[in-house]
Formats: C-alpha cells, structure tokens, sequence
C-alpha cells in the first residue's frame, strides 16, 4: 500500500489525494455559504472525509469489499474536542455525519440505524483507524471568534426557545447544502474532468424583465390596488432594513414570488457578491423574526417566505489553534435550548415547519441521555 493517502481512484487510475479532495471542498462550500456561516461550512469540508484516511479505506480503493463507513469519523473527532453545550458543535456532527445519507434523524430503535446518535457511538480501531488524517488536517475546532457572528444571531431571540431552535435549524442546512454540493461538484470535478457546469446572470437585466412584469400588472379594482400597496411595502422596507433576515408574508395571490425576486435582484445588483437562500414555510402560525417587510397589513394566514441576506455580520480572525470551550454566555445559550445539560438537540434540523408552533420546542428535544 501506498504512504500517500487518497480520496479517489478513477478507472483508469488517476488518483485524487485525500489532501486535495479536502482543500477543494472546504474552499468551495465557504465560498457557497452565507457570511456569518462561512467558517463552518469551510471546516467541515476539511473534516467531512477525514475517515478515508484509515487504511481499511485506502484498501477499498484498491479493490477491498471489505465495509467502512467514513462519514462519521470527522463528526467523532469534533464531538472528542468539544465542550457538550457547544452548539456549533452539535450543527459541526450532524452535517458531516450526514453528507451521504442526507440530514440524519437524532435517534431511533436499533443499533444499526442510520441516525447521529449511532454515527457518533462507532468505534474504530486496527486497520479502521483514521488517525493519519492529522498529516493533513491539523485544526478540528472551530474559535470562539468563528463562532461569535453565528452565535449572537442565536442570542438575539433571547427566550424565545421555539425561534431560537428555527433559526439553529437553518444554520444545519445552509451549512450541509454547501458542504454537499461541494463534496459532489470535486467529486465529479475528479471523475469527469470535462463536465461543464456554471450559472450566469445578469441581474440588470433580470430586474428589468422583473419590472416590466409589475408594469403589466392592472390596478383597477380595489383588490389589485391593495395587492399594489403591499407590494411597494414590500420594497420600501426592504431597502431601509439593516436586518439580517427578512420576512416576507403575503397572502396567496399578492405576488409573493415576483416581489421576493425583484428584492433579491435589487439588492444583488447594489452589492454583486451577495448570495441568497430562501426558504418557504408553510405553518401559517410560524412565529415572526428579524424584519416582517411585508408590513402589518391585514391577511389571512399564509405561506411564508424567509429571505437570509447576507449583509450578514463577518467573524473575523484565523483559525483556532486549541479548544475553544463555549463561554458563559454561550453556555447559557447551549442550556436555554435544550433546557436540561444532559440532553442533546439532534432532532433541530428536521422539519419543524410540520410541527405545530405551540409543541415545536418540546418536539425539537431529544428524550434520550447520550
């Protein structure tokens, strides 16, 4: 067996090294990712396929059937390294651990099933340990100043336990989309080297058509005049907000999409490195957070749409160089989510759009001692 460590080996035995299969990924899920979460996504990439670096791995390359599962082994060591009311390390496990099965559920019956809690109990040893990977990766922790940007943002729903778990929810799958879509884009970028992929626009010209569609909009009737001042709202606040995240809650019919779209195309074109992510919910109860754009017009419940922008605060500073335990602040952050110190959040990633607002707290908590 070879001392070099790969990540893949193509059929016609051109090889990818662990280490550069890792540098690729995190460079482009940071670069995918929101600000405040940039340091998150760019350090699971480092982590997310630590595991290939145990020699039954290695071995699989060269033609072994023999069964290892990699995936877990990053969230393992993040989880060895972290203090348990450390949150980012909570949303750190579930991403990795998940990256080729899809957001894992927090718990469930039997051992083999494949959820975080049974991830982060394997054991590897022998020819399964991984422990080489620290040749390549010398940092697991993210610092307390990676965190901070991410972690104010939690702080700022105060006691509101319900909008704190969304927000957390969020974070977990903004983070796994970008790790994933950058595992799969190296990935195919090593095997099929000639794949043309890329997304161009211009967003001059997509504000323009976006404007052009208002303009045909009539105002005749009281119902189009009133769906024509909820729209101009819209816009109005949306260009006087500083805040982070923006809702937009229109009732069905009002031109939700193209009002959401012309915002996003707006504010794409002021700052032309701004990247968006919406995510539409359809509990029409769902507590509000940050700026209701959409005003307090009256309405019959709707779907919601919620726009991340990401004028959002930057951490600042390098990477950690030893442990960075949560502080107290944060500590009593990790406590007000989970409410008991012996009990994790695993399940904060699911869908709680389908749980009701008033049991989404209580539902989002894993019953089980870990």
């Amino acid at each position: 067996m070879e001392n070099e460590l790969y990540a893949h080996i193509s059929e016609e035995g051109r090889k990818q090294t662990l280490k550069e299969h890792l540098e690729n990924v995190s460079i482009m899920a940071e670069d995918f990712c929101i600000p405040m979460l940039k340091p998150m996504a760019r350090r699971s990439g480092e982590l997310h396929d630590i595991g290939k670096a145990a020699e039954d791995f290695q071995q699989r390359l060269y033609g072994s059937k023999k069964s290892f599962c990699h995936a877990a082994c990053g969230a393992i060591e993040y989880q060895k390294l972290s203090d348990f009311e450390d949150i980012i390390a909570w949303l750190m496990e579930y991403c990795i651990a998940s990256h080729h099965t899809g957001l894992l559920d927090g718990q469930g019956s039997g051992q083999e099933l494949a959820t975080l809690k049974n991830m982060l109990g394997k054991k590897y040893s022998g020819s399964a340990d991984y422990s080489r990977y620290k040749e390549i990766v010398h940092e697991v922790l993210l610092s307390a100043e990676e965190q901070k940007a991410a972690l104010e943002e939690l702080e700022r729903c105060g006691e509101d336990n319900t909008e704190m778990m969304e927000r957390f929810a969020f974070f977990v799958r903004e983070v796994f989309s970008c790790l994933t879509d950058a595992d799969f884009l190296d990935t195919e970028k090593f095997f099929y080297p000639n794949t043309e992929r890329g997304l161009t626009g211009d967003m001059e010209k997509a504000l323009e058509k976006l404007n052009g569609r208002f303009t045909e909009f009539t105002q005749t009737t009281e119902l189009q005049k009133a769906r024509g001042r909820i729209q101009r709202q819209a816009f109005k606040n949306a260009a006087e907000t500083n805040e982070n995240i923006m809702l937009l809650d229109m009732p069905t019919g009002s031109g939700k999409t193209l009002t959401a779209a012309k915002n996003s195309a707006h504010e794409r074109q002021e700052a032309g490195d701004l990247r968006y992510s919406a995510d539409q919910h359809n509990r029409a109860d769902r507590r509000q957070h940050g700026a209701d754009i959409s005003g307090n017009h009256a309405r019959a419940p709707a779907p919601l749409e919620l726009l991340i922008r990401t004028k959002a605060r930057r951490g600042q500073g390098g990477r950690g160089k030893s442990r960075a335990p949560a502080d107290k602040d944060h500590r009593k952050l990790g406590r007000s989510i989970h409410r008991n110190d012996k009990r994790a959040v695993f399940q904060l990633a699911l869908p709680l759009q389908k749980l009701g607002a008033e049991k989404a707290a209580q539902s989002a908590r894993l019953d089980t001692d870990i």
